[in-house]
């Protein structure tokens, strides 16, 4: 029988989370065959023994990607969807977990709806609040969807990679991988490049992903945000224009408040490294984007 759901999780340290995260990859109440795959990247000893405890005990269930380098969290989930075997492929990030039912909710919706992407809701820690999609009940294209979250006026756009399920025909057919020369925002050419291309994607209505803001994770280090902000906003920009021109156009007429809000957290974020005050930094950072949107080049922030 072939295997159903590929779990990839990328391994970097953690030793105080992985478990927990690894153990509800296991408990899925899920009676098809599904693997699960942890890319351990230049961790210590510790958090390699922890995996490789995993993959003894659970031998065919889990099977664990070694490396002595840390190429970045790209390059280990791009190591995952090579290696993956599952019809579909999900994200899980080794500080979060997942609810028993994510795997039978959300490959059963999948399948009955031929969905080549899926979206399910997710808690947010350490205060567990409730997020659903702004669009919950929308089944329909992935540029639909796109344009949905891109041309919002509120908070919509949500371009993470994790709390989906994604045929792996997808991202093979399309050649569909993590910019690996991305530290962070990593996760917003993908999510462009991912629905620009699907052709039926659906919202879940089910909070099946545990989101946990870990202090120490990459996400909330203070680092050069705005620069990987503009970047990410460039790559998404230009593979639009390569593969959707009209689509390109109406995406990219102008800054949305979303992006514009994105742009000003950064800033907020890392003002600092960049020894600027946070107003100067955004007004930067803003006009910036500006060009990036009418297609000017731009010499970027310092990293």
């Amino acid at each position: 029988m072939e295997t159903t759901v590929s779990l990839f999780c990328p391994v970097y340290q953690g030793k105080e989370y992985i478990g927990k995260c690894i153990d509800s990859l296991i408990n899925q109440d899920f009676d098809l065959p599904y693997e699960i795959i942890l890319c351990e990247f230049g961790s210590d000893e510790e958090v390699i023994e922890i995996c490789d405890n995993y993959e003894n005990k659970y031998y065919g269930l889990v099977n664990v990607i070694h490396s002595d380098i840390n190429y970045g969290i790209s390059a280990s989930r791009n190591a995952g969807i090579c290696a993956a075997r599952g019809k579909y492929v999900s994200f899980v990030d080794s500080d979060d977990c997942l609810q028993p039912d994510f795997l039978s909710k959300m490959y059963c919706f999948a399948e009955k709806g031929n969905f080549d992407i899926v979206t399910s809701g997710f808690y947010m820690y350490p205060h567990r609040r409730l997020f659903t999609s702004h669009h919950a009940s929308y089944k329909g294209t992935g540029k639909k969807l796109i344009t949905k979250f891109f041309l919002s006026k509120g908070c919509k756009y949500q371009v993470y990679c994790w709390g989906r399920l994604y045929k792996k025909t997808l991202l093979d057919d399309f050649k569909l991988r993590f910019p690996s020369y991305m530290p962070i925002y990593e996760d917003w050419p993908f999510f462009i490049e991912t629905f620009v291309n699907a052709g039926k994607v659906g919202y879940l209505r089910k909070y099946l992903y545990h989101y946990i803001q870990n202090p120490s994770s990459a996400t909330h280090i203070q680092r050069d945000s705005v620069f990987y902000n503009l970047k990410a906003l460039k790559i998404a920009r230009d593979y639009l224009f390569d593969h959707d021109p009209v689509l390109a156009r109406k995406l990219f007429k102008k800054v949305t408040f979303s992006i514009r809000l994105h742009l000003l957290w950064d800033s907020i974020v890392c003002h600092k490294l960049y020894g600027k005050s946070i107003i100067a930094l955004y007004k930067e950072a803003k006009i910036k984007a500006e060009k990036i949107y009418q297609g000017k080049p731009i010499d970027y922030l310092p990293k």
